[in-house]
């Protein structure tokens, strides 16, 4: 089985310090998305991921961040159709789709996230098997300033089963939404071979929430 996959999503924030060492497991790989500029800083003992992509490839397109030079710079993973990207910049299914593919042709994972099925590109079935993740992100389970909401893991286990079964996909999925120390015991019990990470927000900027998250998540996977 893959390991179970944390990613930390600091969106348009400062660097977070983790004050705490973090020994590499065979069961958890964790992966940090912080803003470009930030992206070199990340210790070698967490995996680098993106919070976004360029549809368009390296050229004269000012202010885009092709997906080649993420890669070059180690990048591993890039969030893809993040809801608050659909919400303040108008980013569409079209442009989710460019990116997806993009991000595809050039070797990056793309984790395409989405709250309903309507955010899900029709094409996405045929996006080759295991080389995109699926993160979903229930609208009622977003946290305003840390005010977590999350969902119940009944109820992501019934949502992904039918996405599952609707789509007939075969990729990882993720959960995102209100992740923190208090629930990802909770979210540890549905199904593993269903939910295979999380993604963290506005819990990833804080050390010892971050790391109380880690360390709940060795204990339920040991």
């Amino acid at each position: 089985m893959e390991r179970f996959l944390i990613v930390a999503n600091w969106k348009a924030n400062p660097a977070a310090i983790y004050n705490f060492q973090f020994t590499i497991s065979n069961s958890l790989e964790i992966a940090i998305a912080p803003s470009y500029p930030l992206v070199s800083t990340i210790p070698e003992q967490f995996t680098r991921a993106a919070q976004d992509v360029s549809a368009f490839p390296i050229g004269a397109y000012t202010g885009e961040v092709p997906a080649k030079l993420l890669a070059d710079a180690g990048v591993k993973y890039a969030l893809i159709g993040h809801s608050e990207r659909r919400k303040y910049l108008g980013e569409t299914n079209q442009q989710v789709e460019a990116k997806m593919k993009a991000a595809i042709d050039t070797g990056l994972i793309p984790i395409l996230c989405a709250q309903s099925l309507t955010e899900i590109p029709e094409n996405i079935r045929n996006y080759p098997p295991g080389k995109f993740m699926l993160m979903y992100e229930p609208f009622s389970a977003i946290s305003q300033g840390g005010q977590y909401r999350p969902e119940t893991p009944e109820k992501i286990f019934a949502t992904l089963t039918d996405w599952k079964s609707k789509l007939n996909l075969s990729c990882r999925f993720l959960y995102g939404g209100s992740v923190n120390p208090d629930n990802i015991s909770e979210l540890l019990t549905v199904n593993r071979e269903l939910i295979t990470g999380v993604v963290v927000g506005h819990a990833s900027l804080d050390a010892a929430l971050f790391s109380a998250i880690i360390k709940k998540c060795l204990l339920s996977l040991s």
